[in-house]
């Protein structure tokens, strides 16, 4: 089940207005994860404390590294850089498996690399393009994720962040600019990997929710 919440900001997006969707949504209708392709260089108590309060609600938040070609090592990009640790950070490589050129990195700040070139994405008001960025890369790691939990709801936030970056293909391609050695997501081996308790067991029911925040 996906909650049907889509925010689409022209300019800037307020730490407050993020508080409010993260706690109506994710903590008081239990949302497990969310896709959040936005950001940019400043933040706020107010917005780390609404990402912290998600994470006690066993919540996921996937964010989008950035799309200035930057380190985020060294220049910070938020909410990507929240030192929280359901923060899942995604930078963006390109069919060939190298980081786009658009893309940042960080082999300290950045989690994992997906698909962000030539991706074809749905346009305001009907349509399709192929669109480049960050943005197009982390709903890919945000629907794996909701895969996952949709087999395995019983798995908590970090463990499922745990098989998210310990399922994922290595590739020395990534390694000086993408953390764990150069990960990039492998959906396949990521809803086969070994579950860390064996105690879960596979359901059908659905993942309790998910909700997408986006700026364009």
């Amino acid at each position: 089940v996906v909650m049907p919440f889509y925010l689409l900001i022209a300019s800037s997006i307020t730490p407050v207005l993020v508080y409010l969707v993260l706690r109506q949504f994710a903590v008081a209708n239990g949302a497990r994860l969310s896709n959040n392709s936005w950001g940019g260089a400043g933040t706020s108590q107010a917005l780390s404390n609404a990402i912290d309060r998600a994470r006690q609600a066993n919540h996921i938040f996937v964010a989008a590294a950035g799309n200035n070609s930057s380190n985020n090592d060294v220049t910070p990009n938020y909410p990507a850089n929240l030192p929280i640790d359901n923060i899942v950070a995604v930078a963006a490589i390109d069919h060939n498996g190298n980081i786009a050129d658009f893309s940042n990195r960080g082999v300290q700040t950045v989690d994992i690399g997906a698909p962000g070139v030539n991706i074809l994405s749905c346009l305001p008001g009907g349509g399709y393009q192929y669109l480049d960025g960050t943005s197009m890369a982390t709903p890919h790691v945000t629907g794996a994720l909701s895969l996952l939990l949709d087999k395995y709801p019983a798995l908590t936030y970090k463990q499922a962040i745990d098989m998210l970056y310990s399922s994922a293909t290595i590739s020395p391609k990534l390694q000086a600019v993408v953390g764990g050695g150069g990960r990039y997501l492998n959906v396949e081996a990521l809803i086969n990997a070994p579950l860390p308790d064996p105690s879960i067991t596979a359901s059908g029911s659905p993942v309790s929710g998910s909700f997408r925040m986006s700026r364009r």
